[in-house]
């Protein structure tokens, strides 16, 4: 994800709930694993959370080879993939996608590397979501990571017409049209820049309040180059805890030391 945090999705035989085939669940995070003591081969039950998200909520035991039977994929194929033999699920040690060593972070398990393509590929979709560019969904932000036309958000806005119709599946007509969102997006208001951002604990609300207390992007820019700034003394001489850039920010409500830091340095 666009945090580093990898999260671990099950596979099961196609099951009907809630009128919808489901193959793939969620299992949110190293935490939930263990939680849930589930292994490879078990029997489990799956829920949809608010109709829409699959989860597991409920190991059941070993599954045996008569669970299978009947089962189909969503497309009336019969789901022909033979039972698992029952183990224990393995953490993994180093990222999926980049490699780099995971790191544990409570219950989640996390990548630091900060070039890694999954992040970028989904700060890039997240960005756009929350600003409602319906053109660029998950496949045409891989394809613009991939072929190295946007390594920043920033490069999102110094796209050409004629470089998102060179990529695959996209019409000159398709691609006017997420040229067009991007334009539309240059003017936003500075909470909805912040949120779009995707920062950690930092959703619309706790945004808003950033924003209505910074004021402007300027004003964030500069607290933002102030961040490695030395704290100083105080008055009787004895050393400030925090520099200015964070002292302005942890006064706001709801904007703690974690969240001022993680404003400054994403």
């Amino acid at each position: 994800g666009r945090t580093g945090n990898v999260t671990p999705v099950s596979r099961v035989a196609p099951v009907m709930v809630s009128g919808v085939t489901v193959e793939n669940t969620t299992l949110h995070n190293k935490g939930e694993v263990e939680r849930l003591g589930i292994q490879l081969g078990d029997k489990v039950r799956v829920v949809r959370r608010g109709d829409v998200i699959p989860k597991i909520i409920e190991v059941l035991g070993p599954a045996a080879a008569s669970d299978l039977e009947g089962r189909q994929h969503s497309d009336g194929t019969p789901f022909a993939e033979p039972l698992p033999t029952r183990t224990e699920i393995a953490i993994p040690s180093g990222c999926p996608r980049c490699s780099t060593t995971l790191i544990e972070d409570g219950a989640f398990i996390r990548c630091t590397n900060l070039d890694c393509p999954s992040r970028l590929e989904r700060a890039i979709l997240y960005w756009c979501r929350h600003l409602e560019m319906d053109g660029i969904g998950e496949k045409l932000a891989e394809q613009m990571c991939a072929t190295g036309l946007v390594s920043t958000i920033a490069d999102l806005y110094k796209l050409k017409i004629e470089d998102i119709s060179g990529l695959e599946r996209m019409a000159e007509k398709s691609a006017s049209n997420v040229f067009d969102e991007l334009e539309d997006s240059r003017s936003m208001p500075l909470s909805s820049f912040i949120a779009a951002l995707g920062l950690p604990r930092i959703g619309p609300e706790v945004a808003s309040v950033i924003a209505t207390e910074v004021g402007s992007l300027d004003s964030l820019l500069e607290l933002v180059s102030e961040m490695d700034k030395d704290p100083g003394v105080d008055e009787s001489g004895k050393p400030n805890k925090h520099n200015t850039a964070m002292s302005r920010l942890i006064t706001i409500e709801g904007v703690g030391e974690t969240v001022a830091r993680l404003l400054l340095e994403g």
